[in-house]
């Protein structure tokens, strides 16, 4: 209970905070402190709290609660700082991405519309509490007189702990990140007990990657009553801003849909001017959703936040992604990749979004990263797959000589059992990294004699 009833309170005091993790390293947990400087630390009784903070420890007892509690007579304008979120670092080093109480506010109307929310909805809170996407877990179903549902510490990332909390619970909407949707769904499919445990869903939100048509589809098939939307919007960014709804016309190329009320995307090209529909470009983002930066770091602010070129747009800045999408011929934004996840093979340029698309595509296959790395003086393409047991990696790579140009198809086709994930519940692609070095470096007879002694 400390959790949501401390967060909503300190929303109430106009008082911005940022969550963390007491499971994080200490080392991590110190920078972040350092970074942020609080004012104050709020933290269960016996946490370990640096001496130089003032520090509150919060413990409540609901029997001991009292019927009503008074507002606090606090002006808040939608412009006032709400929440800080530490991104996942998975495209860079961490930052602590600012939001504004009109950004989430703006998100968790539109939901209410979107869900045509009739006050008997039951949210699991499935996503740990350093995550944004748990903002909308806890506080959206309070909007509208509805339900969340939060587990016990430990139990995130725990499938069997998530299937079980949804039957008991009767829940009938959550999020997934895809790399745990992909599992999900493997499992719905393989043991009808797990799937009947699921009954009760009405709608799922898969975001923070690409999403998996394949297991996107097949959780219509399997769950017909449960309604698929694909969410997409960064941390910067209030959660997230465009919605799509997946059904069975969009086959194997699911879009990111279109902006959600009141916000806006654009497609631009490196010197920022707006693209025609059609062509591909950086995804920049205006309107409500847009948050304040980074706290302390403004040349990172200056160089994601720059000034609103476009008169037809509200707001003074932009938010660019770092994401390259376009818009199809409905109008709704698609994705193909990152600015940074582009390499040159052999003269070509070769967005690896593309060959994880293809390979999820691919039967049997769950997930699926690439990374590029030198092997001697030459740049490969090694992909990582997680999926069936039966998957091979000859076959797969077959497979894909046949779907894709030949210098994308990467050198490297290695099978996990399953994907390492971060403590967001994203794939860990450090970790993979770790593995593709130790494979380049026995390739080329350059493997450090403890990795060689360890084997």
């Amino acid at each position: 209970m400390e959790l949501p009833v401390a967060c909503l309170a300190l929303m109430k005091l106009g008082a911005p905070y940022v969550p963390l993790d007491p499971a994080w390293p200490a080392d991590r947990i110190r920078a972040a402190l350092d970074l942020l400087a609080p004012e104050l630390l709020l933290h269960r009784p016996g946490a370990s709290v640096p001496a130089r903070y003032r520090e509150l420890a919060c413990a409540i007892d609901i029997s001991q609660l009292p019927p009503v509690i008074g507002r606090p007579d606090t002006a808040l304008d939608p412009g006032d700082l709400l929440y800080g979120i530490y991104t996942s670092g998975s495209t860079g080093a961490p930052k602590c991405a600012l939001n504004t109480h009109g950004g989430l506010a703006n998100r968790l109307g539109f939901m209410s519309r979107y869900f045509a929310a009739t006050g008997g909805e039951v949210v699991l809170q499935n996503s740990r509490h350093t995550f944004d996407s748990a903002f909308w877990q806890m506080f959206w179903p309070l909007t509208t007189g509805g339900r969340c549902v939060i587990p016990a510490p430990g139990a995130f990332l725990n499938l069997t702990h998530t299937i079980d909390a949804i039957a008991a619970h009767s829940v009938t909407v959550t999020d997934f990140l895809p790399s745990i949707f992909n599992v999900l769904v493997s499992l719905a499919d393989s043991d009808p007990e797990a799937a009947a445990k699921l009954s009760s869903l009405r709608h799922v939100i898969v975001g923070g990657e690409e999403i998996n048509p394949p297991m996107a589809h097949r959780l219509r098939e399997l769950l017909p009553g449960v309604r698929v939307t694909n969410g997409y919007g960064p941390a910067e960014t209030a959660i997230g801003m465009t919605f799509h709804r997946v059904t069975p016309a969009d086959g194997d190329a699911i879009p990111l849909g279109r902006p959600i009320d009141n916000c806006y995307a654009l497609v631009l090209d490196s010197s920022q001017n707006l693209l025609a529909p059609g062509a591909s470009g950086e995804i920049a983002i205006g309107g409500a959703c847009v948050g304040a930066g980074y706290h302390r770091e403004p040349q990172r602010t200056a160089h994601a936040f720059p000034a609103n070129p476009v008169r037809e747009i509200p707001g003074d800045q932009l938010y660019l992604t770092g994401d390259i999408g376009y818009f199809d011929e409905r109008g709704r934004l698609c994705l193909t990749g990152r600015k940074d996840a582009q390499v040159k093979i052999s003269g070509v340029r070769i967005e690896l979004g593309g060959i994880e698309v293809a390979a999820q595509n691919c039967p049997g296959v769950r997930h699926a990263t690439v990374l590029a790395g030198r092997l001697g003086s030459r740049k490969v393409l090694a992909l990582f797959v997680a999926g069936d047991p039966g998957l091979n990696e000859a076959a797969l790579r077959r497979r894909l000589g046949r779907k894709l140009p030949r210098p994308s198809v990467p050198r490297y086709v290695l099978v996990l059992s399953e994907m390492p994930l971060t403590d967001h519940g994203k794939v860990d692609r450090q970790a993979l990294r770790a593995l593709l070095d130790r494979k380049l470096a026995r390739d080329t007879g350059t493997l450090p004699a403890d990795w060689a002694r360890a084997g």
